[in-house]
């Protein structure tokens, strides 16, 4: 007998690849990741990207959400909502999002300076596993060697 309640066995991934809006240097502008070219942006010191998304639910069963990224040369903050403030000089790596909100604004601050211009930039998504099959770990943790 099926209760129709779906039972994830593996990570779920969802890439964040659309709906990014520019904020420096061209405010507005939507954009998707990663970044094909870097001719358009190269000439500014400083960019800045952000994005919404909500906190993925599965019903009754407790999720762990991490967002990942890699080939993010350059990056030197990243902000989730207001509150959290994550200084990173990191190409790659993941955070465990709190479980405390359901929706998430993320900003990212590049240096243009250290954006390797030779690819393309910015691979940013979300794994998400059932708790009970995920590693426990503090609230943000950082793993910079995916």
């Amino acid at each position: 007998m099926s209760t129709g309640a779906k039972i994830m066995s593996e990570k779920h991934i969802i890439r964040l690849r659309g709906g990014w809006r520019m904020l420096l240097p061209t405010p507005g502008q939507i954009i998707s990741l990663p970044f094909q070219s870097l001719d358009s942006i190269r000439n500014y010191e400083e960019i800045s990207i952000q994005r919404a998304f909500q906190r993925p639910n599965s019903g009754n069963s407790q999720l762990i959400v991490n967002l990942c990224w890699q080939n993010a040369s350059g990056m030197k903050l990243i902000c989730l909502n207001p509150d959290i403030r994550i200084n990173l000089p990191l190409e790659k790596g993941q955070i465990q999002l709190p479980e405390t909100e359901q929706r998430y604004l993320l900003t990212i601050e590049i240096e243009s300076k250290g954006m390797e211009l030779d690819r393309n930039w910015g691979e940013f998504w979300l794994e998400v596993s059932e708790a009970d099959q995920a590693k426990p770990g503090e609230p943000l943790v950082f793993f910079p060697g995916l």
